[in-house]
């Protein structure tokens, strides 16, 4: 089934069971069934790994043997946000929305209106309710207008979101900024569960790094926490908006912290650099593809 080999060498990479033979052997009888099914996995692993720069070169590939796959350009643009290339991860997936666009260019306002429009179309719809959540407790200058809506969440959706530790932390993180101890504890002793269930279970790595730093954070265990983000950008983690954000505050004029996300700001800058050269130099990785007028913009043969 290559179904079963893409989600166990997924799956499996970053865990016991990746001993640096295994997944690989997966990853060849997949490629060997389907080149660009193959190749979309081990680019999934390589993002797994931490492995960027090389991820994205097979997603590129994948792009030029099957552009008819979908799935790969999720991953991609995902990929491309991060590392700030915005107008590329549009063009590679048309589908991401004006949301998703306001979210990737750090457009604040456009977030806070757009995410109100579209719970107010969908007020059912737990990923437009957290997108809105989400964007009030972040950015409104009211952001206990944010708390109504984590309580409506969390009483809706605690059936069926018990292992979605990182929603929870955000929930335990707002009632925590907003003074409300009883709830903040509630949740933060509930994420902590999940996640250790996580943590037990091999669950993806990256993010239980990110779940352990966030939940270190909110405990107040500086170290802890220094160490779980250092684990998480090692594992491809790209954060570039945890330097300024409401959230981390308390850790803002830290030195080690400052050091960290320093750390992190060259790691993408280096990345894109190195897209942006496999894309628009002189030797391109893929002859099909076309990009973004903006990436290249940004390539330093290119640049004016």
């Amino acid at each position: 089934s290559m179904i079963a080999l893409f989600s166990a060498s997924v799956s499996f990479s970053n865990t016991s069971y990746d001993d640096g033979v295994r997944v690989e052997t997966l990853l060849d009888r997949l490629e060997g069934l389907d080149k660009s099914y193959g190749l979309a996995a081990r680019a999934q692993v390589l993002r797994n790994r931490g492995r960027i720069v090389e991820a994205v070169r097979h997603f590129y590939r994948v792009l030029e043997l099957d552009p008819g796959r979908s799935a790969p350009r999720t991953q991609l643009r995902q990929i491309l946000v991060s590392l700030g290339l915005v107008e590329e991860a549009l063009l590679v997936d048309p589908r991401m929305d004006e949301l998703d666009a306001a979210w990737a260019r750090s457009d604040t306002e456009a977030v806070i209106r757009l995410s109100r429009a579209s719970y107010a179309d969908l007020p059912a719809s737990f990923p437009a309710g957290r997108n809105l959540m989400s964007a009030l407790a972040l950015f409104s200058d009211d952001p206990e207008e944010a708390m109504p809506l984590a309580r409506e969440l969390f009483n809706e959706w605690q059936d069926s979101q018990p292992q979605n530790w990182l929603f929870l932390l955000d929930l335990a993180w707002l009632a925590d900024m907003l003074e409300y101890p009883a709830e903040a504890m509630q949740w933060r002793d509930l994420a902590a569960a999940a996640l250790h269930r996580a943590t037990e279970t091999g669950r993806s790595q990256r993010r239980i790094e990110l779940g352990k730093f966030f939940l270190a954070q909110l405990d107040g265990r500086k170290e802890d926490a220094l160490q779980a983000m250092a684990g998480a950008i090692e594992l491809g983690s790209r954060m570039d908006w945890v330097g300024e954000s409401r959230r981390f505050a308390a850790f803002r004029d830290d030195p080690q912290y400052q050091a960290l996300v320093n750390h992190m700001l060259n790691t993408i800058a280096s990345e894109r650099e190195q897209v942006v050269a496999m894309l628009c130099g002189p030797d391109p990785i893929v002859t099909t593809w076309r990009p973004a007028a903006e990436t290249c913009a940004s390539e330093p043969n290119n640049s004016p």
